[in-house]
């Protein structure tokens, strides 16, 4: 099989798969929805969003550079991995119950509940370990496997929340219920990393700890900006404007994240062909083109249903919702792009302009954030996303244009080229 024909097929894979992710995502939004109301279902969006936002910043950057190191050094294995993740689950946890603290003040009290804390801290150390799991497949090329146990997860975790809908539950059950199921993706993946043939017989290579911090640590202002830039808008609306408002935001977002599925799943597969410089400019262009024109069309699409189809889903309560989510569809289109191609960067070994990326997205979010939510409410965040998502596209592609990295093959595989052409040493 040719390589263009190979890396459609693995992303047509990882695709499916993340679909039916995001569709049993999309069935615990409903169902949280409706349980919890407008405040605290804004209540549950931030705590979701600070603790995924902390379990990726406290990697420090190591599940980027394990899944680009793994290929071509051999000090980088999935046993370093696990105890580097291990050490730093604690310091993980602990920042997070310190800001859902400091969050309470402004969003709502209830995050200071000593229960509530309690159950925040199993969501946080259940998504940490989750998402390196799923790392070591997409670092091992099996992103469609990644793709297809997070799905499982979601449809656990979608599950559980409709039978907490039903039985009444609140807020307390939700958390649990999404902790569960980051907790059976934790499982289930390290049984399948356990009996997989490539992780047989790889113990800890010397110094492999400390390579993937001093390797993931540069990459952190890019994944910072970056995390600030996708996901930072849902808690400053909660700041800002309070839970409710944190709520119907949160709702507008659930047709969006659906949109974004594609394009994530396209850019996981993206990211390991160029690490090993595989990925050449007409498979990059040709993924970039097919994906942003799907998203135009389901944004079109969604745009028209959603004044119909969101009060149906999620209740009236949340009416308020569809403008925001209408934007916000559209911002999609802005982002598509980006999220393959920002990728294909990383991939490449463009590192700094990763970051510098990242550091314009964030900046774009926070300063549109603040001049247009106290003005247009909810729907001011929607604005400020897609602004800010354009700028991201544009600044990723202009790098990618000057700096033509499908020319040469990515930074690792040219090192290596180096390491194995250079002459051997003399006694």
């Amino acid at each position: 099989m040719s390589r263009p024909s190979r890396l459609v097929q693995q992303s047509a894979r990882t695709a499916v798969w993340a679909v039916v992710g995001v569709a049993c995502s999309l069935l615990s939004g409903i169902a949280t929805a409706r349980m919890l109301g407008a405040s605290d279902r804004g209540t549950l969006a931030v705590a979701l969003t600070v603790v995924g936002l902390l379990s990726l910043i406290g990697a420090l950057g190591s599940n980027v550079a394990f899944r680009m190191l793994l290929p071509s050094d051999g000090r980088v294995t999935i046993a370093a991995f696990g105890r580097l993740t291990t050490k730093l689950a604690l310091p993980n946890v602990a920042a997070l119950l310190i800001l859902m603290v400091v969050f309470s003040h402004r969003v709502d009290r209830q995050l200071s509940d000593p229960v509530i804390l309690v159950c925040v801290a199993v969501l946080g150390v259940t998504m940490f370990f989750s998402n390196q799991v799923l790392d070591c497949f997409n670092a091992l090329h099996q992103s469609h496997r990644a793709a297809r146990l997070n799905a499982l997860g979601a449809l656990s975790t979608a599950i559980l929340n409709l039978l907490c809908w039903i039985a009444g539950f609140t807020l307390t059950a939700a958390l649990l219920c999404y902790a569960a199921g980051f907790a059976l993706r934790t499982g289930i993946g390290l049984i399948l990393l356990h009996r997989a043939p490539e992780t047989r017989h790889t113990e800890e290579g010397p110094g492999g700890q400390l390579l993937m911090l001093s390797a993931g640590l540069p990459l952190m202002g890019g994944n910072l900006g970056q995390l600030v830039m996708l996901r930072l808008d849902q808690v400053l609306v909660g700041v800002l404007l309070g839970s409710s408002a944190a709520g119907i935001y949160a709702v507008a977002s659930i047709p969006a994240g659906v949109l974004a599925v594609v394009s994530s799943a396209i850019g996981q597969v993206v990211l390991a062909e160029a690490a090993r410089g595989l990925l050449s400019k007409g498979a990059l262009v040709r993924l970039t083109l097919q994906a942003s024109g799907l998203t135009l069309a389901l944004a079109v699409t969604g745009a028209a249903l959603a004044p119909w189809l969101l009060p149906l889903l999620f209740g009236a309560e949340f009416s308020d919702s569809t403008r925001t989510a209408q934007v916000l569809l559209f911002a999609q289109v802005a982002l598509a792009p980006f999220l393959i191609l920002n990728r294909a960067a990383v991939g490449y070994g463009m590192v700094r302009w990763s970051g510098l990326t990242g550091l314009a997205g964030a900046v774009t979010l926070i300063v549109t954030v603040l001049l247009l939510v106290p003005q247009f409410g909810v729907v001011g965040a929607g604005g400020a996303a897609t602004l800010t998502f354009a700028v991201a596209t544009t600044v990723t592609a202009v790098g990618l244009a000057v700096r033509r990295p499908w020319a040469h093959g990515s930074e690792h595989q040219r090192a290596r080229g180096r390491e194995e052409s250079a002459p051997p040493a003399t006694m």
